[in-house]
């Protein structure tokens, strides 16, 4: 009996450890392409409740709309979104349900919900202002922060629920704080920390970083000088007894990339936002510090990029793991390849101690034809060189092509393919999103379908065709021209 029991306590414990131990080891590298042969790019990431992970940015169809991808943790392609109408995406955040919540560049100050499945479920507008939300946060009564700037000139904070309903929104009208580059909850006594910029006589620019209280009222402000020229705010984080200030400096005022002397540093500051600790990273080049966060109290991860010159194809991007002290402990090198170079908008330490970075890789020097780089690495930034190009790879009910010819005058094929019987819809909507025409709503059983369709009723124009199942959608671009 005893070894009937120790054998399959064995057993359990040989499962478990190669569960954790495949679990810390799927690494990966992968490229997305939205399909339209144009310029893609992520900027944020975050981890779904249910296991998977949504990236943001955007696509240019011609217009730049707001792009959203869903995909496993192996890098798997579940869906993906193009949202009408237009802008950039730059933020996202996780809701309970599995779905996800995010903002960015537009014409007003807006949120919008998506289900588990890519569907819209609300879309809240705030302000009719251009507003940039760079930051957006869940906090813990299940609503929402976000942070950014309206009309180029004016810190922008804005509070919402878990139904996207505003709570409240603040304008910072100062001549010295011009953006609010990321918020946090304050978890100690409630509000929420900003880190901004802070502007005295150009060029000078420094860090102000900003407690406001629950209703949106400034409690304080620290403002963080150092002997460079000029900093650029990047992120606050929080540890246990206080918060971590990411940013760069510049130590010469050409205008050559060659001779700005830029370093990389962090500052802990306790809750009251006084400085405790201070370092600087020491690299050999001066490089452009791009994202950050923490792994623990004494470990970060950043992302930077070196550019000798400004038309020199020698761009290297560096993601880098450093201790409480600045020093380098984990270094991986993303070297420029077939005239691409790779940037990490984003970083997301995940609890098996690996690490999720989300970016684009951009063609040099012409910034054309960008797609979206994702990539999970270990905890010491190994990852698997094989770089995957995941336009094709795509794991849901069916996969909808593009249509033939595009452009096209008048007439067109679309062709799908259904991999289980379900109820599917094909919808036809402009630019603005408005409803044109629904093809087909029916049961479609597995196989190879193709629909020819006629748009001779349309105006030239540019188009999009959305196939929908029950649980997914894809959508492509329609390009007519008479």
């Amino acid at each position: 009996m005893k070894s009937t029991i120790s054998s399959i306590l064995f057993s359990l414990f040989f499962l478990l450890l190669t569960a954790t131990s495949y679990s810390q080891n799927v690494t990966w590298q992968r490229m997305y392409d939205s399909g339209m042969n144009m310029d893609d790019e992520g900027h944020d990431v975050c981890e779904s409740t249910d296991g998977n992970f949504y990236v943001i940015g955007f696509a240019r169809v011609p217009y730049i709309y707001f792009y959203v991808l869903k995909i496993n943790p192996y890098g798997d392609t579940i869906w993906t979104k193009l949202v009408v109408p237009g802008g950039i995406g730059l933020s996202i955040a996780p809701s309970n349900d599995g779905g996800c919540v995010l903002a960015g560049i537009s014409d007003s100050s807006f949120t919008m919900k998506l289900d588990s499945s890519g569907n819209q479920v609300w879309r809240k507008v705030y302000r009719n202002l251009d507003t940039r939300i760079l930051d957006l946060d869940k906090t813990s009564d299940g609503g929402y922060i976000g942070c950014g700037y309206i009309q180029n000139a004016y810190g922008y904070l804005l509070k919402i629920d878990s139904m996207g309903e505003k709570q409240w929104d603040t304008i910072v009208v100062s001549n010295t704080t011009k953006a609010f580059f990321s918020v946090t909850e304050d978890s100690s006594d409630g509000g929420f920390l900003v880190l901004s910029d802070y502007r005295e006589l150009y060029p000078q620019l420094y860090y102000n970083l900003i407690k406001f209280n629950e209703s949106g009222h400034v409690d304080w402000e620290r403002i963080h000088r150092y002997d460079s020229l000029r900093g650029a705010p990047v992120t606050i984080e929080k540890i246990n007894d206080g918060y971590i200030l990411f940013g760069s400096s510049q130590f010469s005022s050409s205008s050559r990339v060659q001779n700005i002397d830029y370093h990389i540093f962090f500052r802990k500051v306790d809750k009251n936002g006084l400085l405790k600790n201070y370092a600087v990273v020491r690299t050999k080049f001066s490089e452009i510090f791009y994202s950050a966060n923490v792994i623990n109290e004494n470990r970060f991860v950043y992302c930077s990029f070196y550019q000798p010159a400004i038309y020199e194809d020698s761009t290297i991007c560096y993601f880098r793991i450093i201790d409480s002290t600045g020093n380098i402990l984990h270094e991986k090198k993303l070297m420029q390849d077939k005239g691409r170079f790779y940037l990490a908008e984003s970083i997301l330490p995940l609890q098996n101690g690996n690490i999720f970075f989300a970016g684009y890789a951009e063609l040099f020097p012409s910034a054309q034809n960008s797609q979206i780089f994702a990539a999970i690495t270990d905890s010491n930034l190994y990852m698997k060189p094989v770089l995957i190009s995941n336009q094709d790879i795509i794991l849901n009910d069916f996969y909808l092509f593009q249509n033939y010819p595009n452009p096209f005058n008048g007439k067109t094929i679309i062709k799908f393919n259904i991999k289980k019987m379900d109820n599917y819809s094909l919808v036809v909507y402009d630019i603005t999103g408005k409803k044109i025409d629904l093809l087909f709503n029916k049961i479609f059983s597995p196989g190879n379908y193709e629909f020819n369709y006629d748009a001779g009723f349309l105006s030239s124009g540019i188009y999009f065709y959305v196939l929908k199942s029950s649980n997914f959608n894809s959508v492509k671009l329609l390009n007519l021209i008479k």
